[in-house]
Protein backbone atom coordinates (compact mmCIF):
# COMPACT_ATOMS: atom_id res chain seq x y z
CA UNK A 1 0.00 0.00 0.00
CA UNK A 2 1.27 3.12 -1.12
CA UNK A 3 -1.45 5.68 -0.33
CA UNK A 4 -1.15 8.74 0.93
CA UNK A 5 -1.90 7.46 4.53
CA UNK A 6 1.64 5.66 4.41
CA UNK A 7 3.44 7.86 2.57
CA UNK A 8 3.47 7.04 -0.77
CA UNK A 9 3.86 9.36 -3.71
CA UNK A 10 0.59 11.14 -5.32
CA UNK A 11 1.70 9.74 -8.53
CA UNK A 12 -0.66 7.91 -10.91
CA UNK A 13 1.32 4.27 -9.75
CA UNK A 14 -1.24 5.37 -6.50
CA UNK A 15 -4.34 5.29 -8.79
CA UNK A 16 -5.85 1.53 -8.79
CA UNK A 17 -9.26 1.21 -10.12
CA UNK A 18 -11.41 -0.16 -7.29
CA UNK A 19 -15.33 -0.64 -7.48
CA UNK A 20 -17.36 1.47 -4.49
CA UNK A 21 -17.99 -1.43 -2.78
CA UNK A 22 -14.24 -1.92 -2.09
CA UNK A 23 -12.93 1.29 -1.70
CA UNK A 24 -15.37 2.36 0.86
CA UNK A 25 -15.98 2.49 4.47
CA UNK A 26 -17.70 -0.60 4.25
CA UNK A 27 -17.80 -3.92 6.55
CA UNK A 28 -14.94 -6.07 4.96
CA UNK A 29 -13.75 -3.65 2.39
CA UNK A 30 -10.25 -2.90 1.42
CA UNK A 31 -10.73 0.50 2.60
CA UNK A 32 -11.64 -0.68 6.23
CA UNK A 33 -8.24 -2.96 5.97
CA UNK A 34 -6.27 0.36 4.84
CA UNK A 35 -7.48 2.47 8.14
CA UNK A 36 -6.89 -0.41 10.11
CA UNK A 37 -2.89 -1.01 8.96
CA UNK A 38 -2.76 2.79 8.97
CA UNK A 39 -3.89 2.70 12.53
CA UNK A 40 -1.51 -0.09 13.84
CA UNK A 41 1.07 -0.41 11.38
CA UNK A 42 3.47 -1.82 13.48
CA UNK A 43 0.74 -4.72 14.15
CA UNK A 44 1.22 -5.35 9.87
CA UNK A 45 4.98 -6.04 9.48
CA UNK A 46 4.67 -9.12 7.26
CA UNK A 47 2.13 -8.11 4.84
CA UNK A 48 1.96 -9.49 0.93
CA UNK A 49 -0.39 -8.18 -1.37
CA UNK A 50 -1.38 -9.44 -4.64
CA UNK A 51 -3.06 -7.49 -7.31
CA UNK A 52 -4.43 -9.91 -9.75
CA UNK A 53 -5.75 -8.20 -13.35
CA UNK A 54 -7.86 -10.53 -15.85
CA UNK A 55 -6.31 -8.58 -18.87
CA UNK A 56 -5.37 -10.72 -22.66
CA UNK A 57 -3.13 -13.58 -21.95
CA UNK A 58 0.00 -12.21 -23.79
CA UNK A 59 0.56 -9.27 -21.71
CA UNK A 60 3.63 -9.92 -20.07
CA UNK A 61 3.80 -10.48 -16.14
CA UNK A 62 5.32 -8.15 -14.07
CA UNK A 63 5.30 -4.79 -12.49
CA UNK A 64 4.67 -2.59 -15.43
CA UNK A 65 1.24 -2.34 -17.13
CA UNK A 66 2.65 -0.29 -20.35
CA UNK A 67 1.16 -1.72 -23.43
CA UNK A 68 -1.59 -3.16 -21.97
CA UNK A 69 -5.04 -1.68 -23.01
CA UNK A 70 -6.48 0.50 -20.79
CA UNK A 71 -9.90 -1.67 -20.80
CA UNK A 72 -7.95 -4.41 -18.99
CA UNK A 73 -5.98 -2.21 -16.48
CA UNK A 74 -8.42 -2.77 -13.91
CA UNK A 75 -7.94 -4.76 -11.53
CA UNK A 76 -10.26 -8.33 -10.79
CA UNK A 77 -9.08 -9.04 -7.16
CA UNK A 78 -6.84 -7.91 -4.31
CA UNK A 79 -5.71 -10.29 -2.09
CA UNK A 80 -3.64 -9.25 1.36
CA UNK A 81 -1.56 -12.53 3.06
CA UNK A 82 -0.59 -11.39 6.65
CA UNK A 83 1.33 -13.30 8.28
CA UNK A 84 -0.43 -13.89 11.44
CA UNK A 85 -3.91 -15.10 9.40
CA UNK A 86 -2.05 -18.32 9.16
CA UNK A 87 -1.41 -18.00 5.33
CA UNK A 88 -5.40 -17.37 4.29
CA UNK A 89 -5.69 -14.70 2.32
CA UNK A 90 -8.17 -11.53 2.64
CA UNK A 91 -9.98 -11.86 -0.55
CA UNK A 92 -11.49 -8.49 -2.59
CA UNK A 93 -13.15 -9.27 -5.87
CA UNK A 94 -13.21 -5.95 -8.35
CA UNK A 95 -15.76 -6.86 -10.21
Amino acid sequence: MSGHQFGGAPEDINVVPMLRKVNQNHPDSFYRLEKEIAASQGAYKHLDIRIEYGGPPEAPSGTSLKGVPTADRVPTEFRVYLANAGGVPRTFPNR
